[in-house]
């Protein structure tokens, strides 16, 4: 006490007044209710509920401040009551917590959730963003209360969570783990007019600012300001006792997962999520959700619920579990991700947990947390590597020294510390995992494999890698199979000279493996050079993007189209048959070199229009907007544009002369070992692999390329060089003039088309690989973008400016103020 003011009392100092661990659980309890009624929305027309007052009943302190509400501010009597419990306390606690029936009140909140008195829109997956579409032409920051409850009506009742309290379409139900998974008003909603932001932009909600118990608050909140007695922190010892700072600071997970559950997981793989829990957990699900779903097979028990019905059961129990179902069925291909498809929540996208800011992933791997911080894989590398070796314990010491030899100091944790520093990650993991049993269940038990001694070393050592959050490689070589059997083809070929009786049917088998195969590497690089050269990027609902189930059949229209239209009547050519013969593959090439040359001529014809052209540009110097042409190959360099109308050609003509190459293919069964045959074949596959070179230096093959490296100098100048098969390499300078362009992020694996530069020296072309799955089918027809609207904001990695967004908030960030605020 100094000059008559009371000093604030903190969370800490308040923990110590309130021991009693039954009182601790009821006041946490109750805390997250009352937040409850702070984040929904309401109409203008609500009115508090008759028996709240004696739900909650207040202290002497907050009697006081009631009656001063009621005599001297005017104030209804039941919004005086409430608004006092919503404030919780000031310097004294309002809220009599010994006497409040904390079951009574839950059963108040889920009367007026029912009853629609209070509202929460279902915020995951796109109802709520394809509503918005349906609703609103325009971008809007804010919606009216008449607007919100128009989307609010649209969409069903959403899923949150506050503590042990699950609330949605079953009403308010109580889970075994806890999680602070509040509504936040500010929700993901459209995206904007300019084609090239990728940002999913939020709108604020609005709630019933004219109801009673809204519009009287000022008048508290004025008692408040205005008092000399300080506010003690109540809301902060809610989250001391809860432990929030435990949670918010954990490496792994904090409450995470919903957002992948609800943005990445189809209706059906999200039932499979819960027929696993219902027949997996030692019937702890089915212990939880008993009163919801009664008794019986899980497969008919899931089999008529509703999405969001299906998104509030998986919040009945833990995240472990839940991380160790989505890991088993994707293992077992119940849910099915290929091979380099990494799912992330999408309209959720900026919903992130903790100190780390952490977000769930889901790949071939299984469910990892990854955060933006490039060397938090290394840290919790480093943490792993301590928990391998217990130092109190001999044996463990003995064995680290012997693993650590050859590093030199005479403290151990130094030595660890410099193997750590100077070993990559991979070769690390895999000399220190696989060196005995425990340390493999201990890696396991870190990072949340389930059964890792099912695995083979390398799935093993992988999957670590990848729930540690590093990138995992897929080394896609779509090209590996061609020219090993080139070379094998190649060898007989020459060695057939002198061969002996039987290599016949031999080289016959090997020859038709091989031009099977060059069959199908042509109709790929055909169909993806269309794609690259003549298919707008920038207007495409997944820019600067290549699903080979999708594209290459659009791709191969076009070129149909291309000749359709080019006058050859001499040639006959059905480019989107399902069966193309190689000659027709080999022709393709000269005739998508034609439609460029009349690409060319036409010119001024395929400008982009003004609307399509981001805002930016023209506006500033230091940033550009090149793609002023709908048609990618007017946009590269002339230079670039003769580079690859001649490449084009050369792939086309070289296997047409001399030597005929689709000939040789179709004789190859006839094939006898006289000298004329023999050079014929030898002259074919020279022709052949020059080809396919050709191809892969102009970067018309889908050969994927990874980030390898970054340098970066103190004036914030950076180098990002990639890599890809047969030692292709490709370096990318940044800061640029041509980031806010659209293009892949730098740090994702992406087509990397290097002939194809639109700026000098190194600017090129690139396309992230899309793939088809249940996610993809998810999200066909998105985005969807708004007319026109004013965006203010800073810009994301090689996108243009947008708005910022704003995500739910996790955890309580300060008291209530207004119901619903």
């Amino acid at each position: 006490m100094g000059n008559g003011i009371t000093l604030a009392l903190a969370a800490k100092e308040l923990a110590k007044q309130h021991v009693d661990p039954a009182w601790r659980r009821k006041f946490v309890d109750l805390t997250d209710l009352i937040q409850i009624l702070a984040d929904c929305i309401i109409p203008n027309e609500y009115t508090v509920p008759d028996d709240l007052s004696s739900t909650l009943p207040l202290t002497t302190a907050g009697t006081r401040m009631k009656d001063r509400l009621i005599r001297k501010e005017h104030v209804p009597i039941k919004e005086a009551h409430l608004m006092c419990a919503l404030t919780l306390g000031h310097d004294e606690l309002y809220l009599d917590v010994e006497s409040i029936d904390i079951e009574k009140f839950a059963n108040l909140i889920e009367s007026q959730l029912t009853a629609k008195k209070i509202r929460f829109p279902f915020s995951y997956g796109r109802q709520l963003y394809d509503a918005y579409g349906r609703l609103f032409e325009d971008e809007k920051d804010v919606l009216t209360i008449d607007e919100t409850m128009q989307l609010v009506d649209a969409v069903p009742l959403g899923v949150y969570q506050y503590g042990k309290y699950v609330l949605g379409p079953y009403g308010l139900t109580t889970s075994k783990a806890e999680r602070h998974i509040r509504f936040s008003r500010v929700v993901p909603a459209y995206h904007c007019s300019q084609p090239t932001c990728k940002a999913v932009h939020s709108v604020r909600l609005s709630t019933g600012y004219d109801a009673a118990i809204n519009d009287e608050r000022k008048k508290l909140h004025r008692i408040l300001d205005e008092s000399r007695m300080t506010a003690a922190d109540w809301w902060g010892l809610a989250l001391e006792v809860d432990n929030f700072a435990g949670s918010y600071y954990a490496d792994h997970h904090s409450a995470t997962l919903v957002g992948l559950l609800g943005d990445a997981i189809s209706d059906d793989e999200l039932r499979a999520v819960l027929v696993y829990l219902l027949d997996n957990t030692k019937g702890e699900f089915r212990g939880a959700t008993a009163k919801l779903l009664g008794a019986g097979p899980a497969d008919q028990l899931t089999d008529s619920l509703t999405r969001e019905q299906m998104q509030q059961l998986t919040l009945l129990i833990n995240e472990t579990w839940l991380a160790r179902a989505l890991d088993s069925l994707v293992r077992r291909e119940v849910i099915h991700v290929p091979r380099g498809e990494v799912r992330r929540p999408v309209t959720n996208l900026r919903n992130r947990s903790g100190a780390f800011q952490l977000s769930p992933e889901l790949g071939h791997l299984g469910v990892r947390f990854v955060s933006d911080d490039r060397g938090f894989a290394s840290l919790r590398q480093r943490q792993l590597l301590d928990r391998l070796y217990l130092r109190d314990n001999q044996t463990d010491t003995e064995e680290l020294d012997w693993q650590l030899r050859g590093f030199e100091s005479d403290d151990l944790d130094e030595r660890l510390e410099n193997f750590f520093r100077s070993t990559d990650p991979r070769t690390a993991l895999t000399r220190m995992i696989l060196a005995r049993k425990t340390n493999m269940i201990a890696a396991c038990e870190y990072v949340g494999i389930e059964d890792g001694s099912d695995l083979t070393d390398e799935q093993l050592v992988e999957t670590v890698l990848w729930k540690l959050g590093f990138d995992v490689r897929t080394e896609q070589d779509s090209h590996r199979s061609f020219w090993d059997l080139h070379q094998r083809i190649s060898a007989l070929t020459q060695a057939s000279r002198i061969s002996g009786i039987g290599e016949s049917e031999t080289f016959r088998g090997v020859a038709s493996s091989f031009f099977q195969e060059l069959e199908g590497l042509l109709a790929d690089a055909l169909a993806f050079s269309v794609f690259v050269l003549l298919i707008d990027h920038t207007r495409q609902a997944y820019p600067f993007s290549y699903d080979d189930s999708f594209d290459r059949q659009r791709a191969l229209e076009r070129l149909q189209e291309a000749h359709d239209t080019s006058g050859n009547t001499v040639e006959e050519f059905n480019f989107i048959s399902d069966r193309l013969e190689l000659y027709s593959l080999i022709r393709g090439f000269e005739v998508l070199a034609k439609e460029l040359d009349k690409m060319q001529k036409e010119g001024d014809l395929h400008d982009r229009p003004a609307n399509e052209i981001p805002d930016f540009d023209g506006k500033t110097a230091v940033k550009q907007f090149l793609f002023k042409s709908r048609v990618p190959f007017l946009n590269v360099t002339s230079a670039s544009q003769d580079r690859l109308k001649s490449g084009l050609r050369s792939i086309s003509t070289g296997m047409l002369s001399p030597v005929e190459v689709h000939q040789v293919r179709n004789d190859y069964s006839h094939y006898r070992r006289t000298s004329p045959e023999i050079d014929r074949m030898a002259r074919a596959l020279d022709e052949i692999g020059v080809a396919v070179k050709e191809i892969e230096n102009l970067g018309m093959a889908r050969l994927l390329c990874f980030p390898a490296a970054v340098e970066s100098d103190a004036w914030g100048r950076s180098k990002h060089h990639f890599s890809g098969p047969r030692s292709v390499e490709h370096l990318f300078a940044r800061p640029s003039k041509f980031d806010w362009m659209g293009l892949p992020d730098l740090r994702t694996s992406q087509y990397i088309i290097r002939a194809a530069v639109f700026a000098e020296p190194n600017e090129v072309l690139r396309l992230t690989q899309r793939f088809e799955s249940d996610f993809s089918r998810m999200w066909s027809n998105y985005p969807s973008r708004r007319q026109n609207g004013p965006i203010a904001g800073a810009s994301s990695e090689e996108s243009g400016p947008h708005a910022t967004n704003v995500g739910m908030q996790s955890g309580r960030t300060g008291s209530p103020r207004d119901l619903s605020a």
